[in-house]
């Protein structure tokens, strides 16, 4: 997928980029012991050799996306 400047966004979110999500990454929650829930998505390779962790901060959530 290649990327896509600020001002276009609006038009290409629904049309290229949350499909591409929807059919290449996988949700999840990750339950912490107090019962708070930590959704997060990956997208695993058949192929990988390595792991990728991006971490966007308190606000910047994949759920948000």
């Amino acid at each position: 997928m290649p990327l896509t400047q600020e001002s276009e966004l609006p038009e290409k979110y629904y049309q290229t980029i949350k499909p591409w999500f929807d059919k290449n990454c996988e949700a999840r929650f990750w339950t912490l012991k107090d019962g708070c829930e930590i959704h997060y998505r990956f997208v695993q390779h058949p192929e990988a050799r390595g792991i990728l962790v991006i971490s966007s901060g308190r606000v910047e959530s994949a759920l948000k996306y």
